[in-house]
């Protein structure tokens, strides 16, 4: 994936040479960005490996001879000093950066210019591959955000949770603690509000409770003033505040 990144780039710029050493004031280099913006959505395919490749890292760390290779590149000057983690976000951040350059074109080239249509309509396309490398880098944090609460509650409870909470459509929307008024009195709970269910996770952890996941199409939600701004929650029938 990676040498396809690079393809891609060293091919836009080696056309873009060839133009300026032809250069005159009616050349033009937007088509080039428009030809080829298409094949910029490998991208995408290089997101989707960004975090697996930050997590061999992070599994690594305390083995020498990873670290050892690791640090070979780092020390090349071309690195110019970053660290590993700046290292492998720069390609991503490449695509805004074209995006502001063509805008930049757009609005430094006269209407009636031949390449100011090619300019404006890379720049749209251009945009269209940063919106879906945006969304998919959001993807890719709630995966790792998933991944992350799955693994430290079953650190705390020494067990596996009932459901899987890494699937592609889920995100979490809000995390914090609440207090809980349930038939057994007041309780201070973890509240993990995803897009589909939540999670009411006790504050101190037992390995005697079950963390059971509420989804939220089954769960009926009323306005309730007894705990202030709360929320009665009904589920299959069995009710508390929060």
């Amino acid at each position: 994936i990676t040498a396809e990144v690079a393809s891609i780039n060293f091919i836009l710029l080696e056309n873009i040479r060839k133009r300026f050493e032809k250069w005159s004031l009616t050349q033009t280099i937007g088509d080039i960005f428009l030809t080829l913006a298409p094949y910029f959505k490998v991208y995408q395919s290089y997101i989707d490996l960004h975090d697996n490749v930050l997590q061999i890292n992070q599994t690594n760390k305390s083995n020498k001879e990873f670290q050892d290779i690791l640090n070979i590149g780092l020390n090349h000057p071309l690195s110019r000093g970053n660290t590993f983690e700046s290292l492998l976000i720069l390609p991503i951040q490449r695509i805004p950066r074209y995006v502001l350059l063509l805008n930049d074109l757009k609005n430094n080239t006269p209407e009636e210019h031949p390449d100011f249509n090619n300019i404006k309509e890379s720049c749209e396309a251009f945009k269209k591959v940063a919106d879906q490398i945006n969304y998919g880098v959001g993807k890719a944090k709630a995966r790792a955000q998933c991944a992350q609460i799955q693994a430290t509650l079953e650190s705390a409870f020494g067990r596996s949770l009932t459901i899987q909470l890494v699937q592609p459509h889920r995100i979490l929307l809000k995390e914090g603690i609440v207090i809980k008024q349930g038939q057994k009195g007041k309780s201070q709970k973890n509240l993990f509000l995803f897009n589909d269910l939540y999670l009411l996770v006790p504050s101190s952890y037992s390995p005697f409770v079950t963390i059971a996941p509420h989804f939220l199409k089954e769960t009926k939600v009323e306005e309730d003033s007894s705990l202030g701004n709360g929320f009665k929650l009904i589920y299959f029938g069995k009710s508390c505040i929060i």
